[in-house]
């Protein structure tokens, strides 16, 4: 209940228009407010950007990810707004762990932690969701596979993975949705998003295998790398398994 009513404390603001979305500009500005030291202001902006942003088509990605840097750069300079920040995700974590989260919640707290350098509280608060609501993690794994490789839990990815070959396709799905935008926008930025589909679909199948392999459905592993390579060929797929 504590950092229930701090986080109110913190969203008591000056009202700032809703009714358009909000945008990278909007971002740039609250940037301008931190070089400028108006850090009071800034932190104010970046609760309003927060909240405004869910609900603000394309903007999840930069809530979750610049956005957060930019807040975490902030409270450098300025204290309150790290405890703003924490406030925010222990927060989600209370909601999670009431039942009554879902994977905006989960995802804000996962980004944040990142942000943070505290991982390991996304992992474990993994761990305890996957006992009480199994069904609610589901939605939760994608957020937290690299985590629970990175433990060696492949048991648990393994419940989260009933049908390898609907996941290898899912994969091979999100690299062609990226490789469609990268040619749609060929200056979308400045890093090639075809390599970045590449390499993300190398990661994924590789990790995907990874998993197969350690839970002893090596079968299904050569199956997986088998279609992958007619794919899109790899030598890291290839020698994922020897």
């Amino acid at each position: 209940m504590t950092r229930i009513i701090t986080l109110l404390i913190f969203l008591i603001y000056i009202p700032y228009p809703s009714m358009a979305d909000v945008n990278n500009k909007d971002l740039d500005n609250i940037v301008t407010l931190t070089k400028s030291k108006q850090y009071a202001q800034a932190l104010e902006r970046h609760i309003w950007f927060h909240e405004e942003s869910k609900i603000s088509p394309g903007m999840g990605g930069v809530r979750l990810s610049y956005a957060i840097t930019a807040w975490i750069n902030l409270s450098k300079s300025y204290p309150p707004a790290l405890e703003a920040l924490t406030n925010i995700r222990d927060n989600d974590e209370e909601i999670l762990l009431s039942g009554k989260g879902d994977f905006e919640n989960f995802h804000d707290f996962s980004s944040i932690n990142k942000g943070l350098g505290e991982e390991n509280k996304t992992y474990e608060l993994f761990l305890i969701l996957d006992k009480k609501y199994p069904d609610q993690s589901r939605s939760y794994y994608n957020i937290t596979e690299d985590l629970l490789i990175a433990h060696k839990d492949y048991e648990i990815c393994g419940k989260y993975i009933p049908d390898p070959i609907f996941r290898y396709e899912s994969i091979k799905r999100s690299r062609e949705s990226l490789i469609n935008f990268a040619k749609r926008n060929p200056k979308a930025g400045d890093f090639s998003l075809e390599k970045h589909a590449n390499d993300h679909f190398i990661d994924k199948i590789n990790k995907l295998i990874e998993i197969l392999v350690a839970i002893n459905k090596i079968d299904k592993a050569k199956e997986i790398q088998k279609s992958a390579l007619a794919y899109f060929y790899s030598d890291k797929i290839r020698d994922a398994i020897f």
